[in-house]
């Protein structure tokens, strides 16, 4: 009787895939906490924010990303989120320090965003609008991002569009708490984000809060909030794997 070999071996691929990517779960690796107080910044059109983050867990492939924003009405937005490796950052290089008084320097503090890791592209996103008595936030999740991380990244999100704004109060990004960054081993720099102006220049230029405003308790530090999740690549199946390169051995000696 005649086997397919090869069709044994691109099935038991797809098996082996099949059961470890049916088993493996998403990691939170990076994520500002939701809940308390916030404060919101004014976004401009086209302008690009970006924080960094050092990931905790051990989960590297990235998954999906979760951005919170308010909104004071229901208005759509068209945005795009990208991630990034990191590239050295002088603060020196500032006549005046790039630095929100009253934090403490974290462990991305010599660093920007560098080189492009993964960009979604411009995607439209429909917001409600938070109660003016009790505000709350809207979320923009990015999915499907598969793609393998450093333990130091920089994310970021551009607003392409954003529908009925002018500009000023009643929409923007989540600031919050530096501090309360999770899971274990996961932080961020609380001094300052990144802005740049991309039908500009590519260049980056550091901002930051002007102070930590006092009426907030914990601090508001110059953190955007983000949820960031990612999964473990599974690793082939050995037995499978054995099985195949038998078979192929086994070919090549009667050949």
């Amino acid at each position: 009787m005649a086997y397919n070999l090869h069709g044994i071996c691109g099935i038991a691929a797809v098996m082996a895939g099949l059961m470890t990517g049916s088993i493996r779960a998403q990691e939170i690796v990076y994520e500002v906490p939701s809940g308390g107080a916030f404060i919101y910044s004014y976004i401009t059109q086209g302008y690009e924010f970006a924080d960094g983050a050092q990931l905790g867990g051990t989960s590297r492939y990235a998954q999906q990303m979760s951005v919170p924003v308010y909104s004071d009405i229901s208005r759509s937005v068209t945005v795009t989120a990208s991630l990034y490796a990191t590239a050295p950052f002088d603060p020196s290089a500032y006549t005046m320090a790039p630095t929100q008084p009253g934090t403490t320097s974290g462990p991305v503090d010599l660093m920007q965003p560098g080189t492009p890791i993964w960009s979604s592209g411009p995607l439209t996103f429909s917001l409600a609008a938070s109660d003016p008595f009790t505000p709350s936030v809207d979320y923009l999740v990015f999915n499907n991002i598969n793609t393998t991380l450093p333990n130091t990244v920089f994310w970021s999100v551009q607003f392409n569009s954003i529908g009925s704004y002018a500009g000023g109060a009643g929409f923007g990004m989540i600031y919050r708490n530096a501090a309360d960054v999770t899971p274990v081993g996961a932080a961020t720099d609380a001094n300052r984000f990144f802005v740049r102006n991309t039908s500009v220049s590519s260049i980056w230029s550091p901002s930051f809060l002007p102070s930590v405003p006092s009426a907030y308790t914990p601090p508001i530090t110059s953190t955007f909030g983000v949820q960031l999740d990612a999964v473990t690549l599974p690793e082939p199946t050995t037995s499978m794997l054995s099985l195949c390169s038998a078979g192929l051995l086994f070919r090549r000696r009667r050949a």
